[in-house]
């Protein structure tokens, strides 16, 4: 075994890219075929769900992009 550090990951957007495109990536990353994938590469993914996006925007206090806002409307 070899000890690591972790920290989570943020996905962070510019303001200009285009709703469709975050929304497609958010799309992909939390259908459960994308997020199947990943607890085939990381044991942290069982972690991963639409929830933990919410609590990220608690702590980070940082505003959503629209195509996030989209898919988190969409997806609840």
């Amino acid at each position: 075994d070899v000890y690591t550090y972790a920290n989570l990951t943020y996905l962070i957007a510019r303001e200009d890219v285009p709703e469709e495109v975050i929304y497609n990536v958010l799309e992909t990353i939390y259908s459960e075929k994308g997020i199947n994938y990943m607890n085939t590469v990381h044991n942290r993914a069982k972690e991963l769900n639409i929830n933990s996006i919410q609590k990220l925007v608690k702590e980070l206090n940082v505003p959503l992009h629209p195509g996030c806002i989209k898919f988190l409307k969409q997806n609840k």
